[in-house]
C-alpha cells in the first residue's frame, strides 16, 4: 500500500493508527501549521512596499535593500532572503 500511495510504510501506518484512535472525521480535518516565525516581519514587508512604491527614492539593488532594513527598521535578514521577498 505504501508504494502504491508514494508514502514511506511508517506514514502509512501512523495514518492508519490515527484512522483507528479518532476516526474518518478527524482524518478529513484539515490542520494549519504555525510554521516558521518570519524572518521579516509583515510591518517590515509593508514598509518596504511603501519604499519600493515611491520611485524617486528608489534603491540601487538588494544590498542597498537589506542596508535599509537594517538600519532603518532594524531587521537584519540574508541576502537571499531579501532577494527572493522583494
Amino acid at each position: 500500500m505504501a508504494k502504491i500511495l508514494g508514502k514511506h510504510r511508517s506514514t502509512v501506518q501512523r495514518w492508519l493508527a490515527e484512522y483507528r484512535e479518532t476516526g474518518i472525521e478527524t482524518m478529513l480535518e484539515f490542520g494549519v501549521s504555525p510554521g516558521r516565525t518570519r524572518v521579516i516581519p509583515n510591518w517590515a514587508v509593508e514598509s518596504l512596499k511603501k519604499q519600493l512604491e515611491q520611485p524617486e527614492i528608489g534603491f540601487a539593488g538588494y544590498k542597498q535593500i537589506q542596508h535599509w532594513l537594517g538600519t532603518i527598521l532594524g531587521v537584519e535578514a540574508e541576502y537571499a532572503t531579501v532577494h527572493h521577498l522583494v
